[in-house]
């Protein structure tokens, strides 16, 4: 090798060196700041924890918003969340200060990035919010998905419109495509306990009390039955389907016991509860209003 590739080859090695070492620190800074985003996550977490609501938010959204410019080029670091859990963060913060359409906001932000739990969270804050047009947005967004809560979406805008028989025959739909989804999630239909799975028991429930509220007697009864059968005896799901049949019946007391002794969930569950109260009261009302008749007169003048 003469004199001039020797000096070619000397130069070679130095960019290289140079590169590397220039890439090394390059890896280095980004890995640091890096680190420095994360305390955004870390100072926001432990300041939900303790209850300092507005901090957590202020330090959960700045975290979610720089996301993407923090992770460029790359992410290093194994601890970081997904933006997906940073956004629902930001959703369960904001929900827990009342800021209503912040979070719903924010969970469709944390949906899109591939966070499924936060459209059921979504659905629930407008449901909260009474918001008909966005859930039968959401519906429709999702039911390419073939995910049956997208028909609940639709189920619980026909409700919130006053169409009983719309929101039944979305429910009817959403238990249809639950085999298949289940089959795509590869997900067993029957639950560790021999039973059905939860999804197909809360269609059932909220199928049969939409059936009763919407005064279809056959419908609510099916599905009531349905229920009954499938449900864990020692933990029975039903209470809102035998309230409902109860107060047909014009037991509006009963109505009243079995709801004071069922649990129900948040959304359409704690909605249909409340129909079910109300109209229960409104029953008991002339019993207990009228007049008691007034006494006789037994004095003579």
């Amino acid at each position: 090798m003469n004199r001039a590739a020797r000096r070619r080859f000397a130069g070679f090695a130095l960019a290289g060196l140079l590169a590397l070492h220039l890439g090394a620190c390059g890896l280095y800074l980004l890995n640091e700041s890096q680190f420095a985003f994360l305390a955004h996550w870390r100072d926001g977490r432990e300041a939900w924890r303790a209850g300092r609501l507005p901090v957590a938010a202020t330090e959960l959204r700045a975290f979610a918003q720089g996301y993407r410019d923090a992770t460029q080029p790359f992410l290093m670091r194994r601890d970081f969340p997904t933006e997906a859990q940073a956004w629902s963060a930001v959703g369960n913060v904001s929900a827990a200060r009342g800021e209503l359409r912040g979070a719903v906001d924010a969970f469709l932000k944390a949906a899109r990035l591939g966070q499924a739990s936060a459209w059921r969270e979504r659905h629930e804050l407008l449901w909260t919010l009474r918001d008909a047009t966005e859930l039968e947005a959401q519906g429709k967004e999702r039911l390419a998905d073939g995910n049956p809560e997208a028909r609940q979406d639709l189920a619980a805008a026909a409700w919130l419109r006053g169409d009983g028989p719309t929101a039944l025959r979305e429910y009817r739909a959403a238990l249809t495509a639950l085999p298949r989804w289940l089959e795509q999630q590869q997900r067993p239909r029957q639950a560790a306990d021999g039973g059905v799975v939860d999804e197909e028991l809360a269609l059932f429930l909220l199928a049969g009390t939409t059936a009763w509220l919407s005064s279809d007697r056959a419908k609510g009864e099916y599905y009531c039955r349905l229920l009954a059968a499938a449900q864990d005896a020692e933990n029975p799901m039903d209470g809102l389907c035998r309230a409902a049949a109860a107060l047909h019946r014009g037991e509006a007391a009963l109505a009243l016991d079995i709801l004071a002794q069922t649990g129900v969930a948040g959304g359409e569950q704690a909605s249909f509860a409340a129909a079910l109260r109300q109209r229960a009261n409104r029953a008991l009302v002339p019993q207990s209003a009228s007049p008691s008749p007034a006494p006789a007169n037994h004095l003579r003048h």
